[in-house]
């Protein structure tokens, strides 16, 4: 199973044509070449690997791989804290 670290990592190696060794969790995206298309097609497949949505000002906010990687953990902890505080639905009674 790889971390999300490893898939942002995967992605921009995909979309940028960037080598993976030189993709640091401090790298901005501009860095890497990432001009504001590259960025935006990034968050479409940052949005379709992890099925989330990013909006246009968690975007803007989304610099570095370091803030990619914990806006996704974030959204993840967020689904499950979410599920596990969901109503469950209670088992008939046995007679």
């Amino acid at each position: 199973m790889s971390t999300t670290f490893e898939s942002v990592v995967r992605i921009l190696v995909n979309h940028l044509g960037v080598v993976s060794e030189t993709v640091t969790m401090q790298s901005e995206l501009k860095d890497l070449g990432a001009d504001s298309l590259d960025v935006i097609e990034a968050m479409m497949y940052f949005e379709e690997e992890f099925g989330l949505h990013i909006s246009d000002s968690e975007m803007r906010a989304l610099s570095t791989v370091s803030d990619i990687v914990k806006f996704i953990d974030k959204a993840f902890s967020i689904s499950l804290l979410q599920l596990s505080l969901s109503p469950r639905e209670e088992l008939p009674r046995r007679s």
